[in-house]
């Protein structure tokens, strides 16, 4: 990768790059960045977040290697 492994990946201005501030206000730049563009955009309530496009993201990924996998490899 041309990136720098030690730069954060994302920054409020681009992907890989430094960031100078305080770790609390890193996660709640993205947490009030996601509410307004997201969440008020669409109507969702409190029981969306970050997370739980994580958590979606990963079941697909968990169902696409069961149907590639033996049931041992995809819970392994």
């Amino acid at each position: 990768s041309k990136l720098n492994g030690e730069s954060y990946l994302f920054t409020p201005n681009q992907i890989g790059g430094d960031w100078d501030t305080h770790e609390d206000n890193k996660r709640d730049y993205f947490t009030k960045r996601f509410k307004k563009l997201v969440k008020d955009t669409f109507g969702l309530g409190a029981d969306y977040g970050l997370y739980s496009f994580r958590h979606t993201y990963i079941t697909k990924v968990y169902r696409a290697l069961v149907k590639k996998s033996s049931p041992f490899e995809a819970k392994s």
